[in-house]
């Protein structure tokens, strides 16, 4: 859960971090493209596992208006459609998303999502290096064994990173859709 909050708050902060619109723009597009690109393979993989290609066609169709719009939209903006149809990876989204937020950096959101995403794909070294371990004994095979549970300083400290992350996207929000200080009041 809490990689999706990384995620999601990172998609804001990239969207919205940027000085210049057109850059926003751009952004915003980019991850239009990167969830169009991924709806298609959704329906792809779909209809090949449950050997049904019905409809196939037809979401085929949409993404392809959708990707043909967004292309307009990108040269209506004066945008190079080149870069507009290219996709971000989460973790490139997170660590650019990174420099926005300033108590955290690039390499600290990096870190914070990689670790939880390791955690999402239950990954035990990971798991492990995010738990409180307690020494109980030793088994028949004189290994030792150890009693762990989630540590409840990384949940927080992983909560406090998405928590300034959320709340520099709403600043970000606020102050991108504040009228401009030089209009009339």
């Amino acid at each position: 859960m809490i990689r999706a909050l990384y995620e999601t708050a990172a998609a804001a902060l990239w969207v919205l971090g940027p000085d210049s619109s057109d850059e926003r723009i751009t952004h915003s597009l980019r991850l239009r493209f990167g969830e169009l690109t991924h709806s298609r393979k959704l329906t792809i993989k779909y209809a090949e596992l449950a050997d049904d290609d019905t409809g196939l066609q037809a979401q085929e169709d949409f993404v392809a208006g959708q990707l043909e719009d967004l292309t307009q939209m990108a040269s209506q903006a004066g945008l190079d459609a080149r870069t507009v149809r290219k996709a971000i990876t989460p973790g490139n989204l997170v660590i650019e998303a990174g420099q926005y937020v300033d108590e955290l950096s690039p390499a600290l959101t990096y870190w914070y999502w990689s670790t939880a995403s390791s955690i999402a794909h239950a990954e035990p070294s990971t798991i492990n290096l995010l738990a409180d371990m307690q020494f109980i004994g030793v088994d028949v095979r004189d290994q030792p064994i150890a009693h762990v549970e989630p540590s409840a300083v990384a949940i927080w400290n992983h909560l406090d990173v998405a928590h300034k992350m959320i709340s520099q996207a709403h600043e970000l929000w606020n102050r991108r859709a504040a009228p401009p200080s030089n209009a009339p009041a």
